[in-house]
């Protein structure tokens, strides 16, 4: 009984990640995704609200709009290999509400931001870092890790622990963060 609970559980992890995934675009293997600006928006009732058309303004970058649209469980999400993110960012949800810039500046980094129509507002932004899934395994990694050598689709970490993925035991993706730190004292 206690095996069939946790497979329909983890079925349900995987699926959600798969709904996850279908919004994202594969990333070349050549390049690690340096920017991922993800979250939820949420109704007036607290409940994801899915098919929400959010833009991210990059007018000032002399960029066109990117325009993105929530999946069923109210995750919007934009990505990048490249410096169009590079700089302040504005996001707009339908077309009528906008937060203050977003300052996206670390590279290889998930930027989070929910939306609550309830208060009109944007939360905090959030950060954590991206690592990468594959098309066949249940765990998730660093871009350079053996087990992404055949595919691998950028994902926000806080977005793994989430739904309960569990990191690779090879490559420790859930050391990033922690490194991160330790590099960022070392300077100091």
């Amino acid at each position: 009984m206690h095996r069939e609970v946790k497979g329909k559980y983890m079925k349900k992890i995987l699926l959600t990640l798969c709904l996850f995934i279908a919004i994202l675009t594969s990333v070349a293997m050549a390049n690690p995704c340096k920017y991922i600006v993800w979250g939820h928006i949420f109704n007036k009732d607290g409940l994801p609200c899915p098919g929400v058309e959010v833009n991210i303004d990059r007018a000032q970058l002399g960029l066109p709009v990117l325009i993105s649209i929530t999946d069923s469980q109210g995750y919007y999400v934009f990505f990048s290999d490249g410096s169009e993110f590079d700089g302040n960012l504005t996001l707009i949800v339908n077309r009528e509400i906008m937060t203050n810039f977003i300052r996206v500046s670390e590279i290889e980094t998930a930027y989070g931001l929910d939306y609550r129509y309830n208060t009109k507002s944007f939360g905090n932004i959030y950060k954590c870092p991206i690592v990468y899934i594959t098309d066949t395994g249940n765990c998730y990694h660093r871009y350079n890790c053996q087990y992404v050598a055949k595919s691998c689709h950028p994902i926000p970490e806080l977005y793994c622990r989430m739904k309960s993925v569990r990191p690779c035991s090879v490559c420790r993706p859930d050391l990033i963060k922690v490194e991160r730190e330790e590099v960022k004292k070392k300077k100091k």
